[in-house]
Formats: C-alpha cells, sequence, structure tokens
C-alpha cells in the first residue's frame, strides 16, 4: 500500500465521529530497499553526464564521512571508468548507459561501473592512459567482457592512499 492510503485507512479506523477531540499526527515511513552503504545508479552515456556522476558520488561519499585522500583517488579513478564508457563502449552511432555501483565496506571503498557495449581492443598505436591511471591508484582491479557488455571492478583502500607517481616514457 501507498504512504496515502495507509494515512486515510489508519485515520478512518480512529476517527470516531465527527469530530476530533485532540490534535491527531499520524507518520508513516517507509523503509528504503537500498543500503546505506551502497550507491547505486545509472546514467546515460553522455559526456555531459560524467561531471554529474562525479559530483554525485562525491557528495554521497562525503555524507558517509570518507576521508578526502580516499574521496579524491575514488573519483579519480571513478572519472577514468565511466570516461571509457563514453568513449569506447557504443560503438557504430549505438548509445546506451552504465551502472555505477559503490559499497563502502569494513575497509575499503568497492567500485563497479558496467555498460553493455562491445569491448574494443586497444588500439596497435596504443591508447589512453584511463586503464593504467586506475591500476596506479586502486587495488584488484578486474576487467571482464562478455557480449553482453563490459565490467570494470576496484578497490580503494579507506587507510589513506600512496602517492601517486605517473612515469609516461615517449618513444
Amino acid at each position: 500500500l501507498d504512504a496515502e492510503t495507509i494515512c486515510d485507512e489508519v485515520i478512518s479506523a480512529l476517527h470516531h465521529g465527527d469530530t476530533w477531540h485532540d490534535d491527531v499526527v499520524l507518520l508513516v515511513v517507509k523503509n528504503s530497499p537500498h543500503d546505506r552503504n551502497t550507491y547505486d545508479d545509472h546514467h546515460p552515456s553522455d559526456p555531459l553526464e560524467l561531471s554529474r556522476i562525479r559530483a554525485s558520488v562525491r557528495e554521497w561519499l562525503t555524507s558517509r564521512e570518507i576521508d578526502e585522500p580516499v574521496i579524491d583517488d575514488v573519483i579519480i579513478a571513478l572519472g577514468e571508468a565511466t570516461s571509457n564508457v563514453v568513449r569506447h563502449a557504443y560503438v557504430d552511432g549505438n548509445s546506451g548507459g552504465m551502472r555505477v555501483r559503490i559499497t563502502v565496506a569494513d575497509s575499503s571503498v568497492d567500485v563497479a561501473v558496467s555498460d553493455q557495449g562491445t569491448w574494443r581492443a586497444p588500439s596497435p598505436d596504443g591508447g589512453g592512459m584511463g586503464l593504467v591511471s586506475i591500476e596506479s591508484i586502486a587495488d584488484d582491479v578486474d576487467l571482464s567482457t562478455t557480449p553482453d557488455g563490459t565490467a570494470l571492478r576496484f578497490r580503494i583502500a579507506l587507510g589513506g592512499s600512496l602517492p601517486l607517481v605517473l612515469v609516461l616514457v615517449a618513444s
């Protein structure tokens, strides 16, 4: 039943007559099926959506009192992962979405970004540094591809991050 129906039924059951002899307050609370420690949202694969995703996740992690250096690492790695979906997942004019799921566990922030696009192998000419950047920030990076899409999972420890040193060698 919806909240309004529940209120109507309770008020009808309590009310006997035309007038009330005292004030009545009725509060109906609906439990959310979502776990407080899990962020789970679907987003369009659109470049304009990337900053919204980062802002939403930053706000969510901040509300869970995650340390700022950990939040920064999550946002950097998440930004790379979601940018890869926008750039690479949907080809030949196809469009689609992505799912971002983040769970705050006892000792880590676990992130999963998935799409229903087509995996493309890295170009022989080289490519971006997105996955390399994620691997330098996160632990337990797992990239899996199927005909139904791609999923990238990674974990960032809650104990703080090590300084990021990225060395690029041009040949």
